[in-house]
């Protein structure tokens, strides 16, 4: 009996990870991106044909393109590397600088033009930075609604039209901070690490809708499906880290990286069916991918 009772609890566990586990995309290239050495931290545009990329301590960025190999530096700032974005309406770059005034931490958001390559600023020097992404301006005179989602370490922040609100979805007993808030492409929901428990998705008013595990680093590939790391340490370094996708329920994953290399950080472009990540060791991949039908 008691054997019975064994094998029909390994049946039940391996039909839950049968369940859990499934191949949500083909993989059809694998290739090493040739730029310099020892780079992290890779951003995809939309069109997935440019790449943005920094060093281990985001100090500098540059752009990459693609489509002809040609590398532009765009900042040699500190800083400069930490969450950089590409406006999708117009192509342009946003980023970071810091600067240390008397030992205090300022920050400014620059806007560079990669086409004219014009610079201005768009947030003065703070020292209250809550964002890359600053926020709207309020004003009536709209077609559309403007959202944007960040965190501030101690919350969700999400601005509509300007109007700013702080969200804790989990209970702050539970965990020690908010990073990687993002919006969803369908601008309905939102996408967050909550430090000490793993990611979620959640609707704009902060009410959860999925838990995604341990995923790090998470980044929406498209309305359904998300990438992240699954990055393990033994409280001093990283011991392993690959990439996986994961279905925007949580019910399936599909680990895209092997064993073999510490693979880490990805961004993701739909449009064009690419994933790039850095390894452990400060080379950039890019994966091509297409959905398994």
């Amino acid at each position: 009996m008691k054997n019975k009772q064994t094998v029909m609890l390994l049946f039940v566990c391996l039909m839950a990870y049968s369940n859990m586990s499934g191949q949500l995309v083909k993989i059809t290239k694998k290739e090493k991106v040739g730029i310099e050495k020892s780079v992290f931290y890779p951003v995809l545009n939309e069109k997935g044909d440019k790449l943005l990329y920094t060093d281990v301590n985001y100090k500098g960025l540059k752009l990459y393109d693609l489509t002809n190999n040609k590398l532009t530096p765009i900042s040699d700032a500190d800083g400069a590397g930490f969450e950089p974005l590409f406006e999708s309406k117009t192509g342009n770059i946003l980023h970071r600088e810091t600067r240390f005034v008397d030992r205090r931490k300022y920050q400014s958001v620059q806007r560079y033009n990669p086409v004219n390559k014009q610079r201005s600023v768009l947030i003065q020097s703070t020292r209250n930075l809550k964002s890359t992404l600053p926020p709207a301006a309020r004003t009536a005179a709209r077609t559309e609604t403007d959202i944007r989602v960040y965190s501030n370490a101690q919350s969700v922040i999400v601005s509509v039209n300007g109007i700013e609100k702080e969200l804790k979805p989990i209970d702050e007993t539970a965990v020690s901070g908010y990073i990687w808030a993002s919006l969803s492409p369908d601008k309905k929901r939102m996408l967050f690490y909550a430090a000490g428990k793993g990611t979620y998705i959640a609707d704009l008013n902060g009410k959860v809708i999925s838990f995604l595990e341990n995923i790090q680093a998470p980044r929406w590939y498209n309305d359904h499906q998300i990438v992240g790391m699954d990055a393990r340490n033994n409280e001093y370094i990283y011991t392993s880290s690959r990439i996986l996708m994961v279905t925007a329920d949580g019910k399936t994953k599909q680990y895209l990286t092997d064993d073999n290399e510490m693979a880490m950080y990805p961004s993701a472009s739909a449009v064009s069916g690419k994933i790039a990540y850095n390894t452990y060791e400060g080379d950039i991949f890019i994966l091509t991918v297409n959905p398994v039908k």
